[in-house]
């Protein structure tokens, strides 16, 4: 019986922080276009989808062209500085880079 109520509570606490998310009290980063970002991007879905994607910024332009296909209304200024904003705002993680290795020092 501990259980079921422990799951339960956890659902509960897992639905309410994707609600959370979801809305624009949640927090786009601050900068220049997150005004336009979040009212362009939430007319169709919550701020939380934009929030948890990281991306380069051709990734970004690939998504806001898609977006576009799909409804969305923006001029090429608007689609210039949402691209802006998301890219520096949302970047894609940067991969590391292995170190080189050591150069090996035999003589002959």
């Amino acid at each position: 019986m501990r259980l079921a109520g422990f799951t339960i509570a956890l659902t509960t606490a897992a639905l309410a922080a994707v609600a959370v998310a979801q809305t624009p009290e949640a927090g786009l980063p601050a900068g220049p276009g997150k005004d336009l970002v979040s009212a362009k991007c939430s007319t169709c879905h919550g701020l939380g989808t934009v929030l948890v994607a990281k991306r380069t910024r051709a990734q970004w332009s690939d998504t806001v062209d898609r977006m576009l296909d799909k409804g969305l209304v923006a001029s090429d200024a608007e689609v210039d500085q949402v691209v802006d904003y998301l890219a520096s705002a949302l970047p894609a993680p940067v991969e590391p880079v292995a170190p080189s290795p050591a150069p090996s020092s035999t003589a002959p």
